[in-house]
């Protein structure tokens, strides 16, 4: 069951992230489906490496949703099930995101 540590009753998208709910994640997860959801995990470089070059650089962990469990797009949405790189969330915040899943 997904629960958050204090209830907040409803919240608007800014709370959900300033209170991290991850009962209002899980509901935006859900509102946007698994497979739009994992286009945009994707889109921001999560699941692959950044490309510039340093040595060990790890690709995270991100599963095709064809393999995640009931409760995968939940857990995923407030940031569990799911493993990314210091750098892959730097460039994540750069301002042109392109990378791709396949």
């Amino acid at each position: 069951m997904i629960h958050d540590t204090s209830k907040h009753g409803w919240l608007t998208f800014q709370e959900i992230i300033k209170v991290s709910s991850n009962i209002g994640a899980s509901k935006v997860g859900e509102k946007i489906g698994k497979d739009r959801f994992y286009k945009y995990i994707c889109a921001f470089g999560f699941g692959e490496k950044t490309g510039i070059g340093l040595p060990g650089e790890s690709k995270g962990i991100v599963r095709h949703p064809r393999y995640w469990s009931p409760v995968a797009l939940d857990t995923i949405s407030f940031g569990q099930g799911i493993s990314v790189t210091g750098i892959q969330l730097v460039a994540a915040l750069s301002p042109s995101p392109t990378a791709d899943c396949s």
